[in-house]
C-alpha cells in the first residue's frame, strides 16, 4: 500500500529534498538565535542577585534565584545545538548521497515527531494551550521532513531528470 498522491513527492524529490535542508538550517538559527538572546538575559539577571540560596517559609527546600527559569530557556539552546548537529548530518547526507547517515536521520526524526506528539499532550493536560498550538503547528513540519527524507531513502538518491515543457 502506497501513499496517498498528495504525500507522493517522488516526481520532485531533490526539490522537496533541499527545501528538507532549507527548513532545517532556518530553523536551526532561529532556535540558536534566541536561546543565546535567553541565556544572556538570564545572566544579567543572576548578576543583579547578591545572594546565592534563600530558603522559603517551610525551610524545606531552596530557591536558587540564579536558576529560576533558568532550564526552560536554556534547554532551548540545547534544543537549537541538537538541530544544528541534525542539519549538518542531513546535509552531509544529501551532498554526499550516503545511505547511512540517512538512515540515522530517519531514526532522530522518528524520536523528534514523537516528542512533538507527548510534548503536544503534556502541555495540553498542563493546560498550556498556547504552547500545545506552537507544538501542533511544528508537528506538521516535522512530519513533512520525515517523509520526504522516507521517499528519499526509498529512491536511493536516483534523481529524475525534469521535464521541459
Amino acid at each position: 500500500m502506497g501513499l496517498p498522491t498528495f504525500l507522493n513527492f517522488n516526481k520532485n524529490i531533490q526539490k522537496h529534498a533541499m527545501t528538507v535542508g532549507v527548513i532545517l538550517t532556518l530553523y536551526t538559527i532561529f532556535t540558536l538565535l534566541i536561546g543565546v538572546a535567553w541565556l544572556i538575559e538570564i545572566k544579567e539577571k543572576a548578576s543583579l542577585y547578591k545572594l546565592d540560596f534563600r530558603v522559603d517559609l517551610t525551610g524545606i527546600r531552596t530557591i536558587n534565584p540564579r536558576t529560576v527559569g533558568f532550564w526552560e530557556k536554556e534547554g532551548f539552546l540545547v534544543m537549537g545545538i541538537g538541530f544544528a548537529i541534525l542539519a549538518v548530518l542531513y546535509w552531509i547526507t544529501y551532498l554526499m548521497r550516503q545511505r547511512l547517515l540517512l538512515a540515522v536521520f530517519i531514526g532522530l526524526m522518528v524520536i523528534i515527531v514523537t516528542l512533538n506528539i507527548i510534548g503536544m499532550v503534556a502541555a495540553g493536560l498542563k493546560l498550556k494551550f498556547v504552547l500545545a498550538c506552537v507544538v501542533m503547528f511544528g508537528l506538521p513540519v516535522n512530519v513533512y521532513m520525515l517523509v520526504v527524507a522516507l521517499q528519499l531513502h526509498k529512491s536511493k538518491f536516483i534523481f529524475t531528470p525534469r521535464q521541459q515543457g
